[in-house]
């Protein structure tokens, strides 16, 4: 499955999961920095355990107790081809395979 921002949530992550489905979302950069606990830098490739916030467990209380999915952040400088401005997109990935597997995507 491959979500861009609007789907880059928790939920749609640990629906993902429970299903069996692999994921590729795309984060906002708030939660990347959250995710990953620092400010986020391209190249960073780092195995991270995703857990439901409070925001996530009201808006969702049928998840259980400690939801947590675990999967990889992903971020790296992305230079568009029509010659647009670079930018720094942060993914979360299920993705068995590479960190370039999963950016070609």
């Amino acid at each position: 499955m491959i979500g861009d921002c609007k789907f880059g949530v928790f939920s749609v992550a640990w629906s993902a999961a429970q299903s069996g489905h692999p994921a590729l979302l795309r984060l906002t950069m708030a939660r990347a920095r959250r995710l990953a606990g620092e400010d986020l830098r391209d190249g960073l490739d780092r195995t991270v355990e995703w857990k439901a916030s409070p925001a996530d467990r009201r808006s969702h209380p049928d998840l259980p107790c400690e939801p947590c999915v675990k999967g990889r952040l992903l971020v790296r400088r992305v230079q568009p081809d029509n010659g647009g401005k670079a930018f720094l997109p942060a993914l979360f990935a299920t993705l068995p395979g590479s960190a370039q597997q999963a950016l070609e995507l």
